[in-house]
């Protein structure tokens, strides 16, 4: 996981640093305090991913106050160790192309005809402006080659993988043209591009639910709704859809839930 810190300023450093642990989805800093007579000196460790940093035991009057220190200097701590290519920052403008073109949904499409998955790298990034977040994108042919977005970053998680996708579509589209390509689903058939997502690590999971049956027993409505788990735990439902025959609702549920991917 990536991290960066852009600006020197950083008001309430210590909020910041629980808030970049919220959206990282790790355990807050342990705090270490001790005093030592009219001064407090506090120390903190944090482990984001399998990497432990700590700051440097930090001394004031207050103990709030050498815990704010401790705090700004693992955020430096987190800036200095960070790698990586810098991001490209998505305009609003581009956020309301992003959400028009669904970019996410056509490269999850062409990942099904290939028979990939593709594999998004969202983490959150502290900056000068405010939390946001970056994102990339990868694939690995059939052929062995891999494929890969630039990094962008974006103020939602949502678009800046719609960001990434966008980036890397032009590529996958033309893979498509040049790689031999493995039997596939037939494109039409939502549920089995679903199951081949699936498979393949695109979702974590998916499903239909039987909201209700209506009508009289020789004509039934049957009501249902789809939903898909993401691979960060995101959980995605359509709304729901209306048919004569319970396999058909799922059929058509599937096909509105592969287009909101």
């Amino acid at each position: 996981m990536t991290t960066r810190l852009m600006g020197s300023a950083i008001e309430n450093p210590k909020g910041k640093l629980l808030e970049f642990c919220a959206r990282a989805k790790v355990l807050p800093p342990t705090i270490a305090g001790e005093r030592s007579g009219d001064r407090w000196g506090v120390a903190m460790t944090l482990t984001v991913h399998g990497r432990t940093l700590e700051s440097k035991m930090q001394w004031a009057h207050a103990r709030t106050s050498a815990e704010q220190l401790a705090a700004r200097d693992l955020l430096s701590e987190l800036a200095t160790t960070s790698e990586g290519e810098p991001s490209e920052v998505v305009a609003e403008d581009e956020e309301a192309t992003l959400r028009l073109a669904n970019p996410k949904g056509k490269l999850l499409e062409r990942c099904v005809v290939l028979r990939v998955a593709p594999v998004f790298d969202v983490h959150p990034v502290l900056t000068g402006e405010g939390n946001g977040f970056e994102a990339s994108v990868g694939v690995t042919l059939p052929n062995g080659d891999e494929l890969w977005s630039d990094i962008r970053r974006a103020r939602t998680a949502k678009v800046a993988e719609q960001a990434a996708a966008a980036s890397l579509l032009p590529q996958v589209l033309a893979a498509t043209k040049t790689v031999s390509l493995p039997p596939s689903p037939s494109q039409t058939d939502a549920r089995s591009a679903l199951n081949e997502l699936r498979m393949r690590g695109g979702l974590r999971d998916y499903g239909f639910v039987l909201e209700r049956v209506d009508g009289p027993a020789h004509a039934p409505l049957f009501f249902v709704t789809a939903f898909a788990v993401g691979t960060d735990g995101d959980r995605i439902e359509v709304p729901t859809v209306t048919a004569s025959s319970k396999k058909e609702a799922e059929r058509l549920a599937a096909e509105r839930l592969l287009a909101e991917l």
